[in-house]
Protein backbone atom coordinates (compact mmCIF):
# COMPACT_ATOMS: atom_id res chain seq x y z
CA UNK A 1 0.00 0.00 0.00
CA UNK A 2 1.47 3.33 -1.03
CA UNK A 3 1.17 6.39 1.21
CA UNK A 4 -1.28 8.87 -0.29
CA UNK A 5 -0.60 12.51 0.53
CA UNK A 6 -3.52 14.75 -0.37
CA UNK A 7 -2.85 18.06 -2.07
CA UNK A 8 -2.54 21.23 0.00
CA UNK A 9 -5.16 22.81 -2.25
CA UNK A 10 -8.17 20.51 -2.80
CA UNK A 11 -10.31 20.64 -5.95
CA UNK A 12 -12.73 23.55 -5.80
CA UNK A 13 -15.75 21.31 -6.25
CA UNK A 14 -15.13 19.33 -3.05
CA UNK A 15 -14.34 22.49 -1.08
CA UNK A 16 -17.63 24.03 -2.21
CA UNK A 17 -19.54 20.84 -1.38
CA UNK A 18 -18.05 20.70 2.12
CA UNK A 19 -18.83 24.33 2.81
CA UNK A 20 -22.40 23.86 1.63
CA UNK A 21 -22.97 20.63 3.56
CA UNK A 22 -20.41 20.00 6.35
CA UNK A 23 -22.80 17.55 8.00
CA UNK A 24 -25.43 16.41 5.45
CA UNK A 25 -28.62 14.96 6.88
CA UNK A 26 -28.64 12.28 4.21
CA UNK A 27 -25.01 11.62 3.19
CA UNK A 28 -25.94 9.07 0.54
CA UNK A 29 -28.24 11.46 -1.32
CA UNK A 30 -25.82 14.35 -0.85
CA UNK A 31 -22.98 12.33 -2.37
CA UNK A 32 -25.14 11.09 -5.24
CA UNK A 33 -26.00 14.71 -6.10
CA UNK A 34 -22.34 15.77 -6.08
CA UNK A 35 -20.65 16.14 -9.49
CA UNK A 36 -17.48 14.16 -8.83
CA UNK A 37 -15.88 14.62 -12.26
CA UNK A 38 -13.20 17.07 -11.14
CA UNK A 39 -12.46 15.15 -7.95
CA UNK A 40 -12.31 11.81 -9.77
CA UNK A 41 -9.70 13.10 -12.22
CA UNK A 42 -7.77 14.77 -9.41
CA UNK A 43 -7.56 11.61 -7.29
CA UNK A 44 -6.62 9.49 -10.30
CA UNK A 45 -3.67 11.80 -11.00
CA UNK A 46 -2.75 12.03 -7.32
CA UNK A 47 -2.60 8.23 -7.05
CA UNK A 48 -0.96 7.75 -10.46
CA UNK A 49 -3.91 5.70 -11.68
CA UNK A 50 -3.63 3.00 -8.99
CA UNK A 51 -6.23 1.71 -6.54
CA UNK A 52 -5.51 3.08 -3.06
CA UNK A 53 -5.69 -0.40 -1.54
CA UNK A 54 -4.70 -3.15 -3.99
CA UNK A 55 -2.66 -0.99 -6.44
CA UNK A 56 -4.33 -2.31 -9.56
CA UNK A 57 -4.09 0.07 -12.52
CA UNK A 58 -7.42 1.84 -13.14
CA UNK A 59 -9.08 3.90 -15.82
CA UNK A 60 -9.97 7.47 -14.89
CA UNK A 61 -13.60 7.18 -16.00
CA UNK A 62 -16.45 5.52 -14.10
CA UNK A 63 -17.18 1.82 -14.52
CA UNK A 64 -14.03 0.14 -13.25
CA UNK A 65 -13.23 2.51 -10.39
CA UNK A 66 -14.84 4.86 -7.90
CA UNK A 67 -14.22 7.37 -5.13
CA UNK A 68 -13.91 5.68 -1.74
CA UNK A 69 -14.69 7.13 1.69
CA UNK A 70 -12.05 5.66 4.02
CA UNK A 71 -14.28 6.42 6.98
CA UNK A 72 -17.77 5.49 5.72
CA UNK A 73 -20.12 8.41 5.24
CA UNK A 74 -23.34 6.63 6.21
CA UNK A 75 -22.51 6.38 9.91
CA UNK A 76 -20.29 9.46 9.84
CA UNK A 77 -22.02 12.20 7.76
CA UNK A 78 -19.38 14.79 8.71
CA UNK A 79 -16.81 13.04 6.48
CA UNK A 80 -19.00 12.92 3.36
CA UNK A 81 -17.17 15.82 1.69
CA UNK A 82 -13.97 15.71 3.73
CA UNK A 83 -11.27 15.78 1.06
CA UNK A 84 -8.62 13.89 3.06
CA UNK A 85 -11.10 11.03 3.62
CA UNK A 86 -11.43 10.39 -0.11
CA UNK A 87 -9.30 8.11 -2.29
CA UNK A 88 -9.54 6.41 -5.67
CA UNK A 89 -10.36 2.68 -5.68
CA UNK A 90 -11.19 -0.29 -7.85
CA UNK A 91 -14.68 -1.80 -8.10
CA UNK A 92 -13.78 -5.43 -7.48
CA UNK A 93 -16.76 -6.94 -5.64
CA UNK A 94 -14.44 -9.18 -3.62
CA UNK A 95 -11.72 -6.77 -2.46
CA UNK A 96 -10.94 -3.24 -1.38
CA UNK A 97 -13.74 -0.72 -0.77
CA UNK A 98 -16.61 -2.97 -1.91
CA UNK A 99 -15.43 -5.71 0.44
CA UNK A 100 -14.64 -3.26 3.24
CA UNK A 101 -18.02 -1.46 3.18
CA UNK A 102 -18.63 -0.11 6.69
CA UNK A 103 -17.77 -3.25 8.60
CA UNK A 104 -15.01 -1.88 10.82
CA UNK A 105 -16.00 1.73 11.35
CA UNK A 106 -19.26 1.75 13.32
CA UNK A 107 -17.39 3.27 16.25
CA UNK A 108 -15.83 6.30 14.56
CA UNK A 109 -15.76 9.38 16.75
CA UNK A 110 -17.40 12.74 16.03
CA UNK A 111 -14.36 13.89 14.04
CA UNK A 112 -14.55 10.85 11.75
CA UNK A 113 -11.38 9.25 13.12
CA UNK A 114 -11.30 5.47 12.89
CA UNK A 115 -10.33 3.26 15.79
CA UNK A 116 -7.21 1.14 15.83
CA UNK A 117 -7.42 -1.96 13.70
CA UNK A 118 -7.23 -0.51 10.20
CA UNK A 119 -4.22 0.86 8.33
CA UNK A 120 -5.33 3.47 5.80
CA UNK A 121 -3.32 4.56 2.76
CA UNK A 122 -3.37 8.10 4.14
CA UNK A 123 -1.25 6.91 7.09
CA UNK A 124 2.51 6.94 6.54
CA UNK A 125 2.87 3.56 8.27
CA UNK A 126 0.99 1.87 5.41
CA UNK A 127 4.22 1.67 3.38
CA UNK A 128 6.09 -0.35 6.02
CA UNK A 129 3.23 -2.44 7.40
CA UNK A 130 3.03 -5.07 4.67
CA UNK A 131 5.34 -7.58 3.03
CA UNK A 132 4.65 -8.60 -0.58
CA UNK A 133 5.60 -12.23 -1.15
CA UNK A 134 6.77 -13.74 -4.42
CA UNK A 135 3.69 -15.99 -4.52
CA UNK A 136 1.48 -12.87 -4.80
CA UNK A 137 0.32 -12.85 -1.20
CA UNK A 138 0.56 -9.95 1.27
CA UNK A 139 1.45 -10.39 4.94
CA UNK A 140 2.09 -8.11 7.92
CA UNK A 141 5.70 -6.96 7.96
CA UNK A 142 8.03 -7.21 10.93
CA UNK A 143 7.73 -3.44 11.33
CA UNK A 144 3.93 -3.53 11.45
CA UNK A 145 1.50 -3.43 14.32
CA UNK A 146 0.58 -7.00 13.42
CA UNK A 147 -3.05 -7.02 14.69
CA UNK A 148 -3.80 -3.83 12.72
CA UNK A 149 -2.07 -5.14 9.58
CA UNK A 150 -3.77 -8.53 9.84
CA UNK A 151 -7.19 -6.98 10.27
CA UNK A 152 -6.58 -4.55 7.39
CA UNK A 153 -5.73 -7.44 5.07
CA UNK A 154 -8.93 -9.18 6.15
CA UNK A 155 -11.14 -6.10 5.81
CA UNK A 156 -9.83 -5.37 2.30
CA UNK A 157 -9.45 -9.06 1.35
CA UNK A 158 -6.09 -8.31 -0.24
CA UNK A 159 -5.24 -12.00 -0.39
CA UNK A 160 -8.27 -12.88 -2.49
CA UNK A 161 -6.98 -15.59 -4.83
CA UNK A 162 -7.62 -13.83 -8.18
CA UNK A 163 -5.88 -10.71 -6.85
CA UNK A 164 -2.95 -12.81 -5.59
CA UNK A 165 -2.71 -14.38 -9.04
CA UNK A 166 -2.65 -10.94 -10.71
CA UNK A 167 0.20 -9.86 -8.43
CA UNK A 168 2.11 -13.08 -9.02
CA UNK A 169 1.68 -12.89 -12.79
CA UNK A 170 2.91 -9.30 -12.87
CA UNK A 171 6.00 -10.07 -10.79
CA UNK A 172 6.73 -13.05 -13.03
CA UNK A 173 6.37 -10.86 -16.12
CA UNK A 174 8.97 -8.46 -14.72
CA UNK A 175 11.25 -11.40 -13.96
CA UNK A 176 10.91 -12.70 -17.51
CA UNK A 177 11.63 -9.27 -18.97
CA UNK A 178 14.78 -8.94 -16.85
CA UNK A 179 15.93 -12.45 -17.80
CA UNK A 180 15.52 -11.59 -21.47
CA UNK A 181 18.02 -8.74 -20.98
CA UNK A 182 20.44 -10.70 -18.81
CA UNK A 183 23.51 -9.55 -20.74
CA UNK A 184 22.32 -5.94 -21.13
CA UNK A 185 22.73 -4.21 -17.77
CA UNK A 186 21.93 -0.76 -19.16
CA UNK A 187 18.72 -2.07 -20.69
CA UNK A 188 17.69 -3.65 -17.38
CA UNK A 189 18.29 -0.38 -15.55
CA UNK A 190 16.24 1.56 -18.10
CA UNK A 191 13.45 -1.01 -17.94
CA UNK A 192 13.26 -1.02 -14.15
CA UNK A 193 13.54 2.76 -13.96
CA UNK A 194 10.45 3.03 -16.14
CA UNK A 195 8.63 0.19 -14.35
CA UNK A 196 9.29 1.60 -10.89
CA UNK A 197 8.69 5.27 -11.68
CA UNK A 198 6.22 6.90 -9.31
CA UNK A 199 4.01 8.11 -12.13
CA UNK A 200 4.29 5.10 -14.43
CA UNK A 201 0.57 4.16 -14.13
CA UNK A 202 1.67 0.52 -13.91
CA UNK A 203 0.20 -1.76 -11.22
CA UNK A 204 1.50 -3.22 -7.95
CA UNK A 205 3.92 -0.41 -7.18
CA UNK A 206 4.74 -1.59 -3.64
CA UNK A 207 5.30 -5.24 -4.56
CA UNK A 208 7.61 -4.27 -7.43
CA UNK A 209 9.62 -1.90 -5.27
CA UNK A 210 10.10 -4.55 -2.64
CA UNK A 211 11.45 -7.10 -5.13
CA UNK A 212 13.08 -5.05 -7.89
CA UNK A 213 14.22 -1.76 -6.34
CA UNK A 214 17.35 -0.44 -8.02
CA UNK A 215 18.61 0.78 -4.65
CA UNK A 216 18.13 -2.56 -2.84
Amino acid sequence: MRHIIHAATPPRSIVAAYRAQPHPLNPGNAWDDFDSTELREHLWELQHGLCAYCERALNVGPGTSSIEHIVPKTANPQVTFQYTNLVWCCLDQNTCNLHKKGQHFAGCDAAGRWSQGFIAPTQERCETSFTYERDGSVNPSQAADEPDATQTLRILNLNHQPLKTERLDYLLAVDIAIDSMADQLDAIVLYLTAELALGSLKPFFSAKHQHFSLTA
